[in-house]
């Protein structure tokens, strides 16, 4: 590359005197430049400046003593250039508050174990399987992204495309928040912020809840009294009765898959909890889906149901129980939770206390206000509550 600056050496006379100068001179960027020096050193030095300089397009540079190497004055010189007018000590500030070590690099694979080893001793083991099908499939979702490169945008992605009902959408989100909260705190501070916080939550509208008819609750407790199961050793008539006599007459959540109806069922102590003698139902944090305690009165109705089909020779859960109670639920009709819908609104409507209703059924007054007040009439309330066995 040929030379846009030169040096050249001249005899200059000036007072009666003669002497050596050198000149440098050049353009740049059209502008003439031109400058004198008593040797050749600092002539040399200045030309090579602006040769640099004009190869810059005019930026001028300027010699520093700095203890940069040159490696890192040309890394100083890229981030200015890329910063703009951003002030290089606000960016360098902002990275090493949000950087983090090589633990940034964990995927949601890598990370979720760890997650659900720090709950495990808190909550109960279907809110452990929830927690890790949320989390199995949206670690193979995001694959080998690791949890700082996760944005919102990929959550909503991933619950979209699994086709979501509203209430499975909020569950799923929850799910997948918890865990972010969890990398997001002390000691691991693995991502800077919740991805999970920028997605939606969907607002469910609940309208009046689903009851079955007075007819409908007789003819279940007259089936369930006389069916033997599916099988083909017959099992003792009325083997369902307490399952589903807790779950109509005292409102206790009839989820086959951990329930509260199943974790009463093995409890080893069962007459301490279902309290005949003292006619209430003591529904404790371990049983309940709140982890709140509750007692619910014992109806004479459910008396005589529970000393007819009694716990020692008809446990609440006996084999084969999801698939006879499935087939139940499917010969009349029943929705998950239609038969603690009815408790409660047989209930409030017989012995009109939206307070006490509440207490028993674990619920709200405001809820039990708005979903399940004057649902039923007073008729099919007492006629509710007279449901008994036929001997």
């Amino acid at each position: 590359m040929s030379s846009v600056f030169s040096t050249k050496r001249i005899t200059v006379a000036a007072n009666g005197y003669t002497y050596t100068q050198w000149k440098v001179e050049g353009r740049i960027a059209g502008v003439r430049v031109r400058k004198f020096f008593p040797n050749r050193e600092e002539a040399e030095g200045y030309r090579q400046l602006k040769e640099v300089e004009a190869l810059n397009g005019g930026h001028e540079l300027r010699a520093s003593v700095t203890h940069l190497t040159a490696d890192q004055l040309r890394q100083a010189e890229a981030a200015f250039r890329r910063l703009g007018e951003k002030p290089l000590l606000a960016a360098v500030d902002w990275y090493l508050d949000t950087y983090r070590d090589t633990l940034t690099k964990k995927t949601v694979k890598e990370a979720y174990p760890g997650f659900l080893d720090s709950i495990r001793d808190e909550v109960r083991q279907s809110t452990i399987d929830d927690y890790t099908s949320s989390l199995k499939a949206f670690g193979e979702f995001t694959d080998k992204r690791s949890l700082p490169e996760i944005r919102g945008d990929d959550v909503e992605a991933f619950l979209t495309k699994r086709g979501l009902k509203k209430k499975s959408w909020n569950n799923t989100r929850a799910d997948l928040h918890a865990f972010f909260a969890w990398a997001e705190k002390a000691p691991r501070k693995w991502i800077t912020s919740n991805p999970v916080a920028e997605v939606k939550t969907i607002t469910l509208t609940r309208g009046l809840p689903e009851i079955i008819s007075v007819r409908t609750a007789r003819d279940l407790m007259s089936f369930v009294a006389t069916y033997r199961g599916q099988g083909k050793e017959p099992k003792p008539a009325g083997f369902l009765v307490p399952y589903f006599s807790l779950a109509l007459f005292a409102g206790i959540r009839p989820a086959i898959n951990e329930g509260e109806i199943i974790r009463l069922g093995r409890l080893k102590n069962l007459a301490a909890v279902i309290d005949l003698k003292n006619r209430v139902i003591r529904i404790t944090p371990e049983i309940a889906k709140t982890k709140d305690i509750r007692q619910v009165t014992i109806q004479p109705n459910l008396e005589s149901w529970l000393r007819a089909y009694p716990g020692d020779k008809f446990p609440i859960t006996p084999p084969s129980l999801f698939d006879e109670v499935s087939f139940v639920r499917k010969k009349f009709a029943l929705g998950h939770d239609v038969l603690r819908h009815t408790f409660i609104t047989m209930h409030v409507t017989k012995f009109r206390s939206m307070g006490d209703t509440a207490l028993q059924s674990g619920n709200s007054e405001k809820m039990i206000k708005k979903h399940y007040l004057n649902i039923a009439n007073p008729d099919d309330a007492d006629a509710f509550w007279s449901i008994v066995p036929a001997n």
